[in-house]
């Protein structure tokens, strides 16, 4: 609620319960960070604390944050300043003043419902172009679905007609899923989505509700809450390049949307407090008084040409600040009021500000800034997918390099989390390869750039159990060095018999705690694919006596070669 009225704010906190949280800003800035921060998704404006060109401002802040629920609060007499902006929609409701809270509650309740249906809305374009396209048609329409029902009636009666052993039965229904295969199907649903940047969009087909579908069934799923993170570390990368393009509203919107689809997310106070950052020292385009700005850039030039008269050397520094962001805003107020007080005061104090304070301040931001080329060389690397070699130029070296460099900055630290990023996928990548070497090689550069992130530490878990997986894997024994309390001799295939054919098969599987076989994989066969199947069956049904080590059965990797021999 943006209002400086005490009653106002009192009434609309009345009416809202503890269904909504009332955010109060007292001014537009404040409403701007609340906003850019990602924590409000209505905003009602009292235009009473609007000074300026309300409807300007409002016309603004609907550009800036199109997701905005915007509503406008007021007397009868000032509707007419905005009355443009509520009828075509940029502005959702008027609440008149007075307010009552009977009135504050539905316009609150009117207002979540139009966030929430603008939010889950699917697109119906089409639908409505098809309807109106077919409607002059319907006489032909109703002549075609009577036909198709009479084909359809006899294609019945003939089924009916045929003999019953050729009806086969239906397959099964997607219901009768059981929930390890449900919980199957949305993972791959969801990696999917990953892969083709379906991250939360389209409704009902992208990778968060896939995720959450998964977390449901089983909320201690670490496949699904690794794809979170990987979805979260997306969003976030599209929070940080709106941060390196300083454009606080598509941050906010970005922001916004990491924050609904990974509440949890450890970096949306950071991400927040810098889109607030960003947005305090952009205030141009927010500013609640926009007509005054030829005037503030008439007013120094007449101040500086009587300082030109006397002190001709400030004036060349004076004109270096109002290239760089932050200075004018210093700048400009000091000569407007110097000129309408008094020469003697343009003369004198004006030249100490504007030389030693305001360029002290540029060439500090500049020195520990980096420049773009140094920039832009780190991001072409990591964008070639050049982040470890070679060595003395890949992305991580030189990223090490200019942080430092360039230990404030934030353009770095904004890379840094970036490269995280992409060693974070790399790793993911090389797990899914089993290829423990690379995925810890990336993986150890990662806490080095942001350290203590959830996605390091829970790749640093599925990285350890990859080495103790491919660990027990490689201590393979012979299954004849093992005592084996059933044997089951494989069967003859009846091709390969009748063909004369022979060969053998390499088998590799586990003997579990218990002395069964698990996990059986053919390593090697000759001829191919003819005695597999035969060999594994086989090996499926021995048992042997359980392996102990220290006294407890542990599970072991074994081998045989199965040979089939024609007599």
């Amino acid at each position: 609620m943006l209002t400086s009225d005490p009653g106002v704010l009192a009434t609309l906190r009345e009416a809202a319960g503890p269904e909504h949280a009332i955010w109060h800003a007292p001014s537009a800035d404040n409403a701007v960070d609340l906003l850019v921060g990602g924590r409000c998704c209505i905003l009602i404006a009292d235009l009473g604390a609007l000074r300026g060109d309300a409807a300007a401002l409002l016309d603004r802040l609907h550009a800036q944050f199109p997701e905005l629920i915007l509503m406008a609060a007021g007397r009868r007499d000032e509707e007419h300043s905005v009355a443009m902006l509520v009828s075509d929609q940029r502005i959702y409701r008027f609440l008149h003043k007075p307010v009552s809270p009977a009135r504050a509650n539905l316009f609150l309740s009117a207002a979540s419902r139009r966030y929430n249906e603008l939010r889950n809305a699917a697109p119906i374009h089409m639908t409505t172009v098809k309807t109106t396209a077919t409607r002059p048609r319907s006489g032909l329409i109703v002549t075609g679905i009577i036909l198709l029902l009479s084909v359809a009636a006899g294609i019945v009666i003939w089924q009916s007609r045929r003999e019953p052993e050729v009806v086969t039965p239906p397959p099964r229904a997607v219901g009768s899923f059981t929930q390890e295969e449900q919980i199957a199907d949305s993972l791959a649903r969801g990696q999917m989505a990953i892969a083709t940047d379906r991250l939360t969009d389209p409704r009902g087909n992208n990778a968060v509700e896939y995720f959450r579908a998964v977390l449901a069934l089983q909320p201690d799923n670490a496949l699904a809450r690794t794809g979170l993170e990987t979805v979260g570390g997306r969003l976030e990368a599209r929070v940080v390049e709106a941060l390196r393009a300083q454009d606080p509203a598509r941050g906010a919107t970005a922001l916004m949307t990491l924050q609904r689809a990974v509440p949890e997310y450890p970096r949306l106070d950071e991400l927040r407090a810098e889109l607030v950052a960003l947005s305090r020292s952009s205030r141009a385009p927010i500013s609640t008084s926009p007509p005054p700005a030829p005037v503030k850039q008439a007013a120094p030039r007449t101040s500086a040409q009587t300082q030109r008269s006397k002190t001709p050397a400030p004036t060349p520094r004076a004109t270096a600040p109002a290239t760089s962001a932050a200075p004018p805003r210093t700048e400009a107020p000091a000569p407007v009021r110097a000129e309408a007080t008094a020469s003697s005061r343009v003369e004198t104090p004006p030249p100490s500000r504007v030389e030693s304070a305001p360029t002290s301040r540029v060439e500090t931001a500049v020195a520990g800034r980096p420049s773009a080329s140094e920039l832009d060389a780190v991001a072409r690397l990591r964008g070639r997918g050049v982040l470890l070699e070679p060595p003395g130029n890949n992305a991580y070296e030189q990223l090490l390099a200019l942080r430092t460099k360039y230990p404030a900055s934030t353009e770095v630290r904004i890379e840094q989390q970036q490269l995280a990023s992409a060693l974070l996928e790399r790793t993911r990548t090389a797990l899914a390869a089993r290829d423990v070497e690379t995925a810890r090689a990336f993986l150890s550069r990662v806490d080095n750039l942001v350290p203590n992130m959830e996605a390091t530490k829970s790749l640093q878990r599925q990285l350890a159990a990859a080495q103790q997986q491919r660990d027990f894997e490689s201590q393979v024994v012979q299954a004849t060095t093992l005592k084996r309390v059933r044997e089951v001799p494989p069967t003859y295939p009846r091709e390969a018999e009748r063909q004369g054919l022979s060969g053998w098969v390499d088998v590799e599987f586990t003997v579990a705690p218990n002395g069964t076989t698990q996990d059986l994989v053919v390593r090697n066969a000759e001829p191919q694919r003819i005695f597999d199947q035969a060999a594994v069956d086989a090996v499926k049904r021995w048992r042997f006596e359980p392996v102990r080590r220290d006294g407890a059965a542990v599970a072991q990797r074994a081998a045989v070669r199965i040979r089939f021999e024609l007599k």
